[in-house]
């Protein structure tokens, strides 16, 4: 049986990430020893996080790292639709 691969593992469950406090953004990254991971970025210490994100998905470890809060740099019309920046 073929492993699910990173982005399949966070399609799943980052509904379900994103809408715990705290969580701002998930993608995927490799640790320093080249396997692959989930990263959740937090918007605060994670001692202060009302519950801990799970230490693995599907097999894949979870780090957490923190960040600002991330918000956008403005409102794009095209945004719901696909759109993409101006060049």
């Amino acid at each position: 049986m073929n492993r699910a691969t990173p982005a399949s593992v966070i399609g799943r469950h980052a509904p379900a990430l994103l809408v715990r406090e705290g969580v701002v953004g998930i993608y995927e990254s490799v640790l320093e020893d080249g396997s692959a991971c989930v990263v959740l970025a937090i918007d605060r210490d994670p001692a202060t996080l009302p519950d801990l994100p799970p230490v693995l998905l599907e097999g894949y470890p979870v780090v957490l790292r923190v960040t600002d809060r991330i918000t956008p740099l403005r409102q794009d019309s095209n945004a719901d639709s696909g759109g993409s920046l101006p060049s």
